[in-house]
């Protein structure tokens, strides 16, 4: 088990859009091989994350393509490019 973080800022004006938009993303998430939990979370300035629960970094790794359909569909509403950090490590704790 692996742990994929993408970091972004939206724009406060299309938060209400970008919420929208994110809840269209639900199907190309469940397409994903090897996504077996995803959360997407934002305050109100716009900062936010999603957070995958990956069965490996190869399979993350494959799905990157689908991934990165999803963040051109929001890019408008972003302040800049989503930063993603792996963590290769991850325990399950409850």
């Amino acid at each position: 088990m692996m742990i994929r973080m993408i970091k972004f800022k939206g724009k406060k004006e299309s938060l209400p859009r970008f919420a929208e938009l994110s809840e269209g993303t639900k199907a190309a998430s469940a397409s994903m091989d090897g996504l077996q939990a995803a959360y997407s979370v934002v305050n109100e300035n716009g900062e936010g994350c999603v957070i995958g629960v990956w069965e490996s970094l190869e399979k993350a790794e494959a799905a990157q393509a689908t991934s990165d359909a999803i963040w051109a569909n929001l890019a408008e509403h972003l302040e800049g490019p989503p930063e993603k950090t792996d963590y290769v490590h991850a325990v399950q704790l409850r």
